[in-house]
């Protein structure tokens, strides 16, 4: 089986806030590693569809557990908004979690900076590194996971530099240069805090729309 036959049949057997956090970590590590297509391929290779109940059921309703550190959430911003504003593939077959997205993205990283270490899932989650998993997966795959849910907050920064701020507001003004049609659509998904919260991320970094 492939790595994420492993996972994803760990996840149904033992669905704990941990391991979807973790789970949440992997995924946005392997897209900022990798390419947003080559992680969707993979995943709607195994069940077509399959991007969307990720995305739906374990990474968006996740977004706060991944606020408690600054490595985290700056981890996950990256990995979101590639998936979002440089993969044509889910543009073309998930339109629709686009704005899904985006909005509770933004609202992570404003809770993140307005209040800080609000993140939850650490509950005892057993051997994460379970043995069988390596064994299934292979040691590189095994050991990606393994990055992914670290907490050195080095290996974070070394993949993703800058603050989380500066990761959402690089990446949206990217998209709004390459992809303008896209910027009244994700503003008008947000409410008015989150809205003026992301206008605040992008002059504070010397950035306009």
């Amino acid at each position: 089986p492939t790595v994420w036959q492993v996972l994803l049949t760990r996840l149904q057997k033992k669905k704990t806030a941990k391991y979807q956090r973790n789970f949440l970590l992997f995924f946005s590590f392997l897209i900022v590693r990798g390419h947003p297509d080559s992680v969707i391929n993979a995943l709607d290779g195994i069940q077509d569809g399959l991007v969307r109940m990720v995305m739906s059921s374990i990474a968006i309703p996740n977004f706060l557990a991944v606020t408690r550190s600054s490595e985290e959430i700056k981890l996950t911003t990256a990995g979101m908004t590639s998936l979002l504003f440089n993969s044509s593939v889910f543009a073309q077959k998930y339109p629709d979690l686009i704005a899904a997205t985006f909005t509770p993205l933004v609202a992570a990283v404003a809770a993140y900076e307005r209040d800080g270490g609000v993140g939850f899932g650490d509950e005892d989650d057993g051997d994460m590194s379970v043995a069988g998993l390596k064994e299934s997966a292979g040691s590189s795959a095994f050991s990606k996971l393994h990055y992914a849910s670290s907490n050195d907050a080095n290996e974070y920064d070394d993949l993703v530099p800058g603050t989380p701020t500066q990761v959402l507001a690089h990446a949206f003004h990217s998209a709004a240069s390459t992809r303008g049609d896209m910027v009244a659509p994700l503003l008008s998904s947000l409410d008015n805090d989150d809205k003026g919260f992301l206008q605040q991320c992008l002059s504070s970094h010397g950035l306009h729309l």
